[in-house]
């Protein structure tokens, strides 16, 4: 994919071209421009500040425990033949930034795999704009996530078998009938596949695809990897054990564009709010669902008043030049007077 359209878009804060070009092939290509693109698509406030390692509020925060023991255990993510010192580096910001995350948002509750979304941010784009996304992003598209129970992670994982029941009613049916229950996809979209793909560069294309879209695409992907394999679905043993152990691994060697792509059809044609008519599922008692309006409204917002200051700014310059104009060309006639 050629630079133009999307530094064009960086440059002109367009929103809209930057998501469409998130389905591109490659995405967003790179994370120097993934460091500049990203907080733009969520809003981020990248003027925050990260609290000093030895801040008293990190140290004794009650799930610090928790967060070192996961990770201590994503080691396996980080990049292969990195100095022990840079790897101890990553596990501290990687730290320090769910830590800090806890602390600003005090309603939120740390689940296992959070870590995993961190870390993959952290890779990409440094300690410092990952938790300017993460601000958002725990408001927003991982709030269902972060309760202190699971009642709303379940409501999110309820909207896969009414999608799959629009896309391939015989495959739903199947697996339904298996008594699966469609937890296999838990560990995919409560880690946006951190924890499930091994392939970091991989991972990373599908978050330049999770932060342009709506909240649900990572449930989308996950219908479309499970129809991906139907026959092989179909030819198993119909009971929970056999579906649910082969739906549990994720193939890497898939096409992932094209995947994507059918994704996002898969969400043109059937949008969430068909998807919750179809399932009954009640939307209203999602927060993630509920505010994600909020942050689209508040993106705008955001762009309206950078086009407002930029038209400002020009009218300035205009001025200060017609001035300027004015000035040299009257002492011109001066001198010709003269």
């Amino acid at each position: 994919m050629s630079d133009t359209p999307l530094l064009k878009a960086i440059c002109e804060n367009d929103i809209a071209t930057l998501k469409h070009l998130a389905f591109a092939p490659g995405g967003y290509g790179s994370n120097e421009v993934r460091r500049r693109v990203w907080p733009l698509l969520v809003n981020a406030n990248t003027n925050a500040t990260l609290l000093n390692n030895k801040d008293p509020a990190l140290r004794w925060h009650k799930d610090k425990m928790q967060v070192m023991l996961d990770v201590d255990r994503c080691v396996r993510r980080l990049p292969t033949g990195i100095p022990l010192i840079r790897r101890r580096q990553y596990q501290q910001q990687l730290m320090n930034v769910i830590l800090q995350l806890l602390i600003q948002h005090p309603d939120i509750h740390y689940y296992q795999g959070l870590h995993d979304i961190v870390l993959t941010f952290v890779l990409a784009v440094g300690d410092k704009i990952t938790y300017a996304i993460m601000d958002t992003l725990a408001e927003h598209h991982l709030r269902d996530f972060l309760d202190v129970n699971m009642t709303r992670t379940r409501l999110y994982i309820s909207f896969l078998k009414p999608l799959l029941c629009l896309l391939d009613p015989e495959l739903e049916e199947f697996i339904t009938r298996s008594q699966c229950y469609y937890f296999f996809s838990l560990s995919w979209v409560i880690t946006w596949f951190g924890h499930v793909i091994q392939d970091s560069i991989l991972v990373t294309r599908l978050v330049d695809v999770f932060l342009a879209s709506h909240p649900l695409m990572p449930l989308y992907l996950s219908a479309m990897l499970v129809m991906q394999r139907r026959e092989e679905i179909l030819s198993l043993e119909c009971e929970m054990s056999s579906v649910h152990g082969f739906l549990s691994n994720i193939p890497e060697d898939l096409d992932y564009e094209n995947l994507l792509t059918q994704a996002n059809n898969a969400f043109q044609k059937y949008p969430p709010i068909v998807v919750a008519k179809a399932g009954r599922i009640n939307m209203s008692s999602s927060t993630t669902l509920t505010t994600y309006p909020r942050l689209l409204q508040r993106a705008e917002m955001a762009r309206s008043a950078t086009d407002y200051w930029f038209w400002v700014g020009l009218t300035a310059l205009a001025a200060v030049g017609v001035a300027t104009l004015y000035h040299y060309t009257t002492i011109a006639t001066e001198i010709t007077l003269i």
